[in-house]
């Protein structure tokens, strides 16, 4: 998540399909995006800098279920 843009990607569990989108960083556009997708939708998003709780906020009113998540925490393989 930038100031300008979003880089949004989700996976549909049961058939594996990705889908990728550019959105614009508009609480409206974000929850416009994610009622398009088959539910049910748990987001995760990167923690990248202060003032993305607008974000978190927008996913509660549209009772999305959220994880933030801090880059530096994540498990990466070896290699």
């Amino acid at each position: 998540m930038h100031a300008r843009s979003v880089a949004a990607a989700a996976i549909d569990s049961v058939i594996g399909e990705l889908v990728q989108a550019r959105l614009t960083a508009s609480a409206e556009h974000i929850r416009s995006w994610l009622r398009d997708l088959p539910g049910p939708v748990a987001v995760a998003y990167e923690a990248v800098r202060p003032g993305s709780g607008w974000l978190a906020r927008a996913l509660i009113a549209a009772g999305v279920r959220y994880e933030v998540v801090a880059p530096s925490m994540l498990q990466r393989l070896a290699g």
